[in-house]
């Protein structure tokens, strides 16, 4: 069995027609946001401009930023502490997550 290429792939009409629908979709959704604001301000009172200004300034609200997650708590032996670092928090959550494994997949991996 011949392997194809990727360059040959690129090239199939099935391809070009999902690029040319992916970049008319993507089109259509900037157009379509940028005519919802047009069309939201144009007919916002003036009661509504704190709340406008509000949507315009605040940070995006996708929990993205670092400081929207928890802090975990880290419990030793005798005694608790915070994870501050990334780092330790991807430790902590990948810990709890992932616990070790036990001695029965151990051995069921040396099988």
């Amino acid at each position: 069995m011949k392997h194809t290429s990727t360059t040959t792939l690129s090239t199939t009409p099935s391809i070009a027609e999902h690029k040319k629908v992916s970049k008319k979709l993507a089109k259509a959704i900037e157009d379509t946001t940028k005519s919802h604001w047009i069309d939201w301000l144009e007919n916002t009172s003036a009661q509504d401009v704190y709340l406008v200004n509000k949507y315009v300034t605040n940070k995006p609200s996708d929990y993205s930023n670092a400081h929207c997650i928890p802090t975990f708590k880290i419990s030793t032996d005798n005694s608790n502490a915070l994870a501050m670092s990334n780092v330790d928090e991807v430790d902590v959550f990948s810990a709890s997550f992932f616990p070790p494994p036990t001695s029965i997949a151990r051995n069921f991996s040396r099988l």
